[in-house]
């Protein structure tokens, strides 16, 4: 929902920080995305409350998508099965 709902790429997606998510412009900041430039991009009210949720229950420290070890990025593999399952599931 992350990606698709603010034109994330994976790797933009797998690297986003807590910090870059502002509630307070309705923005997210994507650091170093294509052609290495930062840019920003929309942050929907129903993402922001799906985002809520996920911090609530998940408890990320740094990276909104963590790994196994919660100090470190989801590995880009990891992001592209969820979503390959998702999609599975979605019968697209």
């Amino acid at each position: 929902m992350t990606a698709y709902s603010a034109g994330l790429r994976v790797t933009e997606l797998t690297h986003l920080k807590l910090s870059d998510l502002d509630p307070e412009s309705m923005m997210i900041r994507v650091e170093q995305g294509k052609g290495k430039k930062d840019r920003y991009t929309i942050l929907s009210q129903r993402l922001l409350g799906e985002l809520k949720k996920y911090k609530q229950t998940y408890q990320p420290i740094f990276w909104v998508f963590f790994g196994k070890n919660r100090n470190c990025p989801m590995d880009i593999s990891v992001a592209q099965k969820v979503y390959l399952v998702a999609k599975q599931k979605s019968s697209l």
